[in-house]
Parts: C-alpha cells; structure tokens; sequence
C-alpha cells in the first residue's frame, strides 16, 4: 500500500513521495505526489543489442497528483534501478569494464570554425556497465483511465534489465528549469518487488492489463499482446 512521505521523511520507503514544489515554474505552495498505479511484475534478461531488448511487463506506469497542470510537460520522471532492499542503486555496474563510458572527439565546426567544437561517442564502457536499459526518462502525458477520468500519468515501456535477481524500479520527479539552475528531485518513490529471469526460468509474458490497453487506444507507445497464452508475443501500440 502506498504511503506519503512529507518534509524530510526517509526517501527509501516504497509509495508516494509527497514534496513542496519551490521552483520558478511552479508555485511554492503547490503540493505534488507520485504513486505507481502499475506495477512491475515480471521480465526475461535483456542482451547487449537492441533487437535483443526484453522489456519489463507490464510497462510500469507513474500517476502524479497535484502540480501545475496548465504545463505538465514540464514535469520529468527518471526511473533507476535498486536492490530489493533498497539499500543501493544497482542501474550501472563496474563488473565487465572499467573504463570510460564515453569519448569527446575534436570535430570542426564549419559554420563557426574559431570555435571548437566535440562529438560525443560511447564507447564499451558504456555498453557493459549499464544494467537498466531503454528509455530511463518520462514526460507526463494526459490521458483518460479506466474509470473516465483525466490524469497526468508517465509510462516507461521499454525498460529492460540486464541481469537476474529481485529489483525495485525508483522514480524521481523533476521539473524542468527554466532559468537555468541545476534540477533537483522534488518528488520521489519506490515500486513493489518484481523479478527478472533467466530464459530457462521465465515464465512468460503476462497477458496485458486493462490499463495498457486503455492508453494504448489513446495513442500511447505500449507493449501488447497479440494471444492470451503465457508463450505470446508481444506488439508496440500507439505511435
């Protein structure tokens, strides 16, 4: 069961995190909380390439409370990866490599050659270390639940692990800056326990939730499936 947190309440319970908002896009008064309204149950490991990206299902997906809703898209949710016991952030790992996990190239800019200009390139560090794998950003999206009303929700479909084990997925909110100043998490929470397994121990995919397919039919990215049978396969709906 969800629970608030306020003031400086220890950020490592799972629930709703509930914070004051005190940045210039937001008011100051203005109360904002998180609360996973779709838990992870289950995922199969991931490999290193993206066709080999096995995603957690279902998609996990974050409701946020309160808020300015006139401009939600300012609002960012970030996900990471923790141990089951909350005790550390295991979303990157130093177990294959230990080098760089990106490059900075000198290129030329040709519109302004006085100035120096970089590209930036992975490099294997950053291949081998990651653990959490997909898109770990949100924005907020307005959509329609199942009961008809009208919510501001942020959907991570596409998020894979690749490693076996117990996990919890953290979920920090940001808002974006719009002067400059370095962001900072003003809302937080933890999901329930999910399990990633091996090929030979998954179970299989479990069939898709009311919920994905209710924002699915809104035009949401999501992952379906196409049979109710544990051994079905799976879909992107939405754009």
């Amino acid at each position: 069961m969800d629970t608030t947190h306020k003031g400086d309440a220890n950020p490592h319970l799972p629930g709703v995190n509930t914070h004051k908002v005190g940045t210039s896009v937001a008011p100051p008064t203005q109360e904002v909380s998180i609360g996973v309204v779709q838990q992870p149950l289950r995922a199969r490991i991931c490999g290193f390439s993206a066709s080999d990206r096995r995603p957690i299902h279902p998609s996990p997906i974050v409701k946020l409370t309160g808020g300015d809703m006139r401009d939600t898209n300012l609002y960012i949710l970030s996900a990471s990866l923790w141990s089951e016991n909350l005790t550390k952030d295991v979303s990157i790992t130093d177990k294959f490599y230990s080098g760089n996990s990106v490059t900075y190239k000198l290129q030329n800019d040709v519109a302004c050659p006085l100035q120096d200009a970089y590209t930036v390139e992975l490099t294997n560090g950053y291949s081998s270390c990651r653990v959490l794998w997909g898109r770990l950003a949100a924005v907020c999206t307005r959509l329609t639940d199942l009961d008809g009303n009208v919510g501001s929700f942020f959907i991570f479909h596409d998020l894979a692990v690749r490693s076996s084990g117990t996990y919890r997925l953290k979920f920090e909110l940001y808002v974006m800056s719009t002067t400059g100043a370095k962001m900072v998490p003003i809302a937080s929470t933890f999901s329930d326990v999910f399990t990633v397994h091996s090929p030979k121990t998954f179970p299989g995919i479990p069939e898709t939730t009311a919920l994905s397919r209710c924002f699915a039919k809104q035009g949401v990215s999501i992952r379906l499936r196409t049979s109710f049978d544990a051994g079905g396969p799976e879909v992107d709906a939405g754009d």
